[in-house]
């Protein structure tokens, strides 16, 4: 039985309205996939012009363009014998052994060699005199608050740059105490 017999006028108008809009999708998704393919071969087409031609450097941009359309696929992790244990169906306890004996041997390597030469500089270097040392003075320590930025996490001491702006010149000058007595 068709559906336009035991419906009624409404529902059969919004049933039409699904129906064509329906068909509008596919064909607009199956159009999208046309311009995609149309592009990507176009682009090939262009870069095969460029190599042929001998523009190497802009034929890089187009595989650079065509790189970024493609979907990236991992590579299967791999433990020491080289059998992969990255399938749906490898225990999840060997896949976390094997990424923290990873970052093990990553973050637990021996410190690099000091070279002769970074030692001489280091010897050789004259401290300089153009860094100021003394402690910071009042319109210092006005303008680094100022420069401070709201709305961000506060420090050890939870004082919030909001605070210390609020604060005015008597915060500024008791700051100023406690940083110079440091």
């Amino acid at each position: 039985m068709p559906p336009g017999i035991w419906l009624i006028t409404n529902t059969l108008h919004v049933y039409r309205e699904i129906a064509i809009s329906t068909s509008l999708c596919v064909f607009t998704k199956q159009q999208v996939t046309k311009d995609r393919q149309d592009w990507a071969e176009n682009l090939a087409a262009l870069g095969e012009y460029r190599l042929q031609s001998g523009q190497v450097k802009d034929e890089f941009a187009n595989f650079r363009q065509l790189r970024c359309t493609t979907q990236c696929s991992s590579s299967p992790l791999l433990d020491s014998s080289g059998t992969p244990i990255s399938d749906p169906t490898s225990d999840s306890k060997a896949k976390a052994e094997l990424w923290r004996t990873y970052y093990s041997n990553l973050l637990n390597r021996l410190p690099a060699p000091i070279s002769s030469d970074l030692i001489d500089a280091a010897t050789n270097a004259m401290p300089s005199t153009t860094i100021s040392c003394d402690p910071p003075s009042e319109t210092e320590i006005q303008r680094s608050t100022a420069r401070m930025k709201n709305s961000r996490a506060a420090g050890i001491c939870s004082i919030s740059a909001e605070l210390l702006k609020a604060g005015g010149d008597c915060v500024i000058s008791r700051l100023t105490e406690v940083i110079q007595q440091a």
